[in-house]
């Protein structure tokens, strides 16, 4: 009896519990002796024996499918398609960027034409934003009588046409170094905005400019490019180019290519990666004006029907994904439209109405179709400034503005969010441009607005608005180059 009183003395007393378990508790050392014979664990908690352990560590079978939570994968071909749709969505943004304001691309510098004596060109000089400074850039262009050239810009050079030699001029704006750029035989006259005569018609697209000519042997207006490798080729035109795309229309791979050769007009759409094209047929204008635009994606355009009446149309974003052209008629009726234009995300145009032209707007989203704004009172006339690349100039939110009224015109910024018009102050002896604003005449920079007026005696002039008064910017006593004879 001593014994086990001493052996309980010295060992833990061991728990037996039902069914032959052993709890153990409190500390329980193995004193470096092993612990042997146990069971396969079954349990969560349940020890693990070395064999166990050796087995399951060795048993994955280095397949990425054996394990969890695997994240979602794309294969190459797969991501290359997401690069690819997401470099389009960019490409388009850019190209709707560039088209609000291309001149701002010289260092804060843009281009004009100077003239001293008539229509005689003097020179082409680079006008300096940050100091109004003045600089010629010396060029060997010979221009003379009534018809002038305009520029393009494109990859920071200005291009123009040289009618003597009859080639493209391509300009670096900072030094003044000009190289011939010939055109493709048959080919002469790069096409300029009628009746303007001071721009070239070009469109910036995907890392290329294209612009239209004169085909000498099938007297027809063609379309053509040209990359930063100055290397000019023709896009196939599916016949002449005579109206409704100034400057050419793109809308991601396609341009949309317009004749008026046949009635109603063909409105082509051609893929310029396959070179398949798509003609819009069901529409019934005698033409298409001059002025087509994009708004979002979406291809707006207008013109006569065959009883004198008028349409608009809409050639959708969705569709031209989808590869199908159809148009969908907006707005009808017997009242002529004019000025197409639009904001990037309203289409306006001015529409007679008893003899006064009003400006509408179309949202499908928002007004549910078509809303005539209100006239101001003694105003007749409105027209949203949209050259020259048919989209509206806006300042702060407000859009650029010229309204006519008798015996009276101004311009002014019209907000859209009240509906109202404020009239722009000019400075003594200036007055609207009865050629509006063209070319590189209208702009925003350094929170001031830049844009064409006439002054009396004198010719066209370059006004700043600060948002409280103008002013006219000093053009060293040269006068700009008049639009038109």
């Amino acid at each position: 009896m001593k014994k086990i009183i001493y052996l309980l003395t010295f060992f833990p007393i061991l728990a037996i519990g039902q069914e032959g378990d052993i709890k153990l508790n409190g500390t329980v050392s193995a004193e470096n002796h092993q612990v042997i014979n146990l069971a396969e664990p079954t349990e969560a908690q349940d020890a693990a024996t070395k064999n166990y352990v050796d087995t399951n560590l060795n048993s994955f079978s280095g397949s990425y499918n054996d394990l969890t939570d695997i994240p979602t994968l794309y294969t190459q071909s797969e991501i290359d398609a997401l690069i690819s749709e997401l470099k389009q969505q960019i490409t388009a943004l850019s190209d709707k960027v560039d088209a609000l304001h291309p001149e701002i691309n010289f260092q804060n510098s843009f281009p004009l034409a100077l003239s001293t004596n008539g229509y005689e060109f003097s020179g082409y000089h680079l006008f300096n934003l940050n100091d109004n400074g003045i600089s010629l850039i010396n060029t060997t262009f010979v221009h003379s009588d009534n018809y002038r050239t305009g520029f393009a810009l494109y990859n920071e050079y200005m291009y123009a046409y040289d009618h003597s030699s009859l080639t493209l001029k391509k300009i670096n704006p900072l030094n003044g170094v000009t190289t011939s750029i010939p055109l493709p035989d048959d080919y002469s006259s790069p096409g300029f905005s009628e009746p303007y005569y001071d721009m070239m018609q070009y469109t910036v697209h995907e890392g290329e400019m294209y612009f239209t000519s004169r085909n000498t042997v099938s007297s027809q207006t063609r379309l053509l490019k040209i990359n930063d490798q100055d290397v000019i080729s023709e896009i196939e035109s599916d016949g002449g180019i005579t109206s409704g795309n100034s400057p050419p229309i793109l809308i991601g791979n396609y341009v949309v290519l317009i004749s008026s050769t046949d009635s109603p007009t063909t409105i082509t759409f051609k893929n310029l990666n396959t070179g398949v094209s798509n003609t819009v047929t069901n529409h019934d204008l005698k033409y298409v004006y001059g002025t087509t635009i994009t708004d979002n994606g979406d291809f707006y355009f207008n013109g006569p029907m065959p009883d004198n009446s008028y349409k608009l149309y809409r050639v959708s974003d969705s569709n031209i994904a989808n590869s199908n052209f159809e148009a969908t008629e907006l707005v009808s009726g017997s009242d002529n439209f004019r000025d197409l234009t639009t904001d990037g995300t309203n289409v306006y145009y001015s529409k007679n109405i008893n003899n006064t032209y009003p400006v509408c707007v179309y949202n499908s989203a928002f007004f549910g179709g078509e809303t005539v704004l209100p006239l101001p009172e003694n105003v007749t006339n409105v027209q949203f400034l949209n050259r020259p690349y048919s989209r509206v100039t806006q300042f702060n939110g407000k859009i650029f503005t010229q309204l006519s009224g008798v015996g009276d015109s101004y311009y002014a910024f019209y907000d859209p969010s009240d509906g109202t018009y404020s009239k722009i102050p000019l400075p003594e002896n200036c007055y609207t441009s009865f050629y509006a604003t063209t070319g590189f005449s209208t702009f925003t920079y350094d929170n001031n607005f830049y844009f064409r007026a006439y002054k009396s005696g004198f010719g066209l002039v370059i006004l700043e608005y600060n948002g409280s008064y103008t002013t006219q910017v000093n053009l060293d006593g040269q006068k700009l180059l008049d639009p038109g004879p």
